[in-house]
C-alpha cells in the first residue's frame, strides 16, 4: 500500500512541473473565452483572482472538472546545473492527487464566474536535490482552462483519458496576467518572477513538512539565493526581455 501511494505522489508531482517558458498570450479565436473580470489584486495578504469562463459558441461546451489551473513563472536562468528554458511554471492551484476525468456542460452564450484567493507564498520541492522551501507569488501568472467541444469527446476522455485511439486530448484556453506588487514588499523586484532552480514544483499532496532534511536543505538554498540575488536588488531579471511567440 505504501509503495502504491508513493508512486502516485511522484506521478502527480512530475505532472505539475511544466518547463515551458512564459509566452505572449495566444490570440487565436476559440469557442471558449477565459478572462479576468477585474485585475488581480492583493486583499489582506491574499491574491484575489476573479475569472469569467464564457461559451461564445452556439452549442454546449464541456469543461473538465480538473481546473482551472493557476501557475506562476519561476526564473531559473541563473541555474547552470542543467540545460533548459530560462523559466519554468510552478502550479499554485488546480493540480490535485484526486483525479476527476468528468466534465460539466456550459450552455451556449453563457458565462461561468469563479473567484479564488491565493496565499503570498507557495511551498516548492525539488526531488533530485531534496529541497523544500517557500517562493513568493509574484511576477507572471498563467491561467489555463481545459474543455471539449462535444459530449462524445468528453465521455471518451472520461473512460480512456488522452492516450490510445479512443482517448481524446483536451483543448485549452490560456491567459497570462501580471501579478501586482503587494504593499508589504519592496518595489524593486516585486513584479519579477521569483528566482529558483530547475525542477522545483509544488508537491501534491504536500507532505514535505515531515522531511526534516529537505526543509533544512531548502532553507540553505533559499539563504544562498537571497545572498546572491537580494529580493530588493536593482539587478534585472533576464526575463525582462519582451516575450516571443
Amino acid at each position: 500500500m505504501r509503495r502504491a501511494t508513493f508512486l502516485l505522489l511522484l506521478f502527480t508531482f512530475a505532472d505539475v512541473v511544466d518547463t515551458s517558458a512564459p509566452r505572449a498570450q495566444q490570440m487565436t479565436p476559440t469557442p471558449l473565452e477565459v478572462r479576468l473580470s477585474e485585475p488581480l489584486r492583493w486583499e489582506r495578504s491574499c491574491l484575489a483572482a476573479k475569472i469569467e469562463i464564457i461559451n461564445r459558441s452556439s452549442t454546449p461546451l464541456y469543461l473538465t472538472r480538473m481546473g482551472p489551473f493557476f501557475d506562476i513563472a519561476l526564473d531559473v536562468s541563473r541555474d547552470n546545473s542543467q540545460a533548459g528554458d530560462q523559466a519554468e511554471w510552478v502550479n499554485i492551484f488546480g493540480s490535485t492527487d484526486i483525479v476527476d476525468t468528468r466534465s460539466d456542460s456550459l450552455e451556449p452564450r453563457s458565462t461561468l464566474h469563479k473567484a479564488f484567493c491565493f496565499r503570498p507564498g507557495v511551498w516548492v520541492t525539488n526531488m533530485t536535490r531534496n529541497t523544500r522551501r517557500v517562493i513568493p507569488v509574484r511576477g507572471k501568472m498563467r491561467i489555463r482552462v481545459s474543455y471539449f467541444t462535444s459530449e462524445g469527446d468528453s465521455e471518451s476522455y472520461q473512460k480512456f483519458h488522452e492516450t490510445g485511439p479512443l482517448g481524446r486530448e483536451r483543448q485549452w484556453v490560456t491567459i497570462y496576467p501580471d501579478i501586482p506588487c503587494p504593499e508589504t514588499t519592496c518595489k524593486t523586484d516585486c513584479d519579477k518572477p521569483p528566482i529558483g532552480i530547475h525542477g522545483e514544483g509544488r508537491m501534491v499532496p504536500d507532505i514535505g513538512e515531515y522531511f526534516a532534511e529537505a526543509n533544512a536543505r531548502g532553507k540553505e538554498l533559499a539563504d544562498e539565493l537571497a545572498r546572491k540575488y537580494p529580493p530588493c536588488s536593482p539587478t534585472k531579471s533576464t526575463l525582462d526581455k519582451p516575450a516571443s511567440n
